[in-house]
């Protein structure tokens, strides 16, 4: 039934925006800086990554339509007050992964449009490659619906595995149970059970998971096109660190960027960046350390009211998804939602 709905609601969608609808919802959030988020790309299509052709098309289709800033202009005009151009989009992608220099730079650098990279200072060092990759090479080169599991691993979880019906249904409820976790004991439970089904982490990341090069980096830096942003040292769960170790995570990378690129670090994303994984707190300690913003990697909120807290649209292959959030459909989606619970919310302490 309700994915049925869910289904009825799509179809509306792209009757709606047949129909102008898109047109309606662009002037509508005119005055509603979007920002978007990448991760993976590739040169063909694969499933989880953006491949260069669709990317070339979004970039194509982004300065026809809209005006295109960089994060940092965004942070500016919102510490100041400042008005910013109508159907303004800013482009991020996070991680630090060798594919961004690989397929992605080429088509931001020809399209001439500007895009914020956020690295993960000790994934480029080589102290670490992070730890859901750990987890996708770990399920892809064994048999996880058979496998053994480490003995702190809820026997509820073991059941449920068995009855997946393949490695990918598999990955979501390890990564569920792997992310509330200390990174420390992430590794220790990924190294585990690797040793009990006959499997070796690496080290380094293979090559389908390495990281781009400071050489690298430095070319792109100076490009004018690449603004790079710092993601922590080793990609952990700021929200489950003591507020010291939080705070050296942030400041560390920064640095780290700092020194081996010779320019300065403006922006900082948190990792996994849902709400429940920074806090206020951690917001004002990022503001403190000088940062001029930072993004989540959520839009439960889609309003730019922190400049510490900027939600931001995860972006797919998908040409419908993808004009629903350029357009300004999935804002306004969320925004009466959030207008709604306001409302129910207001009712019941009214009681």
């Amino acid at each position: 039934m309700l994915a049925s709905l869910k289904q009825m609601k799509s179809r509306l969608v792209r009757v709606s925006a047949d129909l102008g609808g898109y047109r309606i919802a662009k002037w509508l959030t005119r005055h509603q800086p979007r920002i978007l988020m990448y991760h993976r790309f590739s040169a063909e299509k694969k499933r989880g990554y953006m491949d260069v052709l669709q990317l070339r098309q979004q970039l194509q289709l982004l300065k026809t339509e809209f005006t295109v800033l960089s994060l940092s202009e965004v942070a500016d005009a919102l510490e100041h007050q400042l008005p910013l151009p109508k159907n303004t989009i800013v482009l991020t992608v996070d991680d630090g992964y060798a594919d961004f220099y690989q397929y992605a730079f080429p088509e931001f650098r020809a399209a001439g449009v500007p895009v914020s990279f956020f690295v993960t200072s000790g994934f480029v060092d080589g102290k670490t490659w992070l730890w859901p990759d750990m987890l996708t090479a770990l399920i892809d080169n064994i048999d996880p619906i058979h496998a053994v599991w480490p003995k702190n691993t809820p026997s509820e979880l073991v059941a449920g595995l068995k009855h997946c019906n393949d490695k990918r249904a598999v990955w979501h409820p390890l990564n569920r149970f792997l992310m509330p976790m200390a990174l420390q004991d992430k590794f220790v439970w990924l190294q585990q059970a690797a040793e009990l089904n006959q499997y070796k982490i690496t080290r380094h990341a293979p090559s389908a998971y390495k990281p781009v090069t400071w050489e690298q980096l430095k070319e792109m830096a100076a490009s004018g096109i690449v603004d790079i942003g710092a993601h922590t040292v080793m990609h952990p769960t700021l929200s489950g660190l003591p507020m010291a170790e939080a705070i050296s995570e942030v400041t560390e990378s920064r640095t780290r960027l700092e020194t081996q690129l010779g320019i300065k670090v403006k922006n900082f994303c948190y990792p996994n960046g849902q709400p429940e994984d920074f806090s206020p707190a951690l917001a004002r300690a990022v503001a403190d350390a000088g940062f001029d913003c930072a993004v989540a990697a959520h839009c439960y909120y889609v309003t730019l009211h922190d400049r510490f807290s900027l939600p931001r649209f995860a972006v797919t292959p998908n040409p419908f998804q993808f004009k629903k959030i350029i357009y300004g459909v999935q804002w306004l989606s969320k925004r009466l939602t959030q207008s709604r619970q306001l409302k129910r919310i207001e009712r019941e302490m009214g009681r």
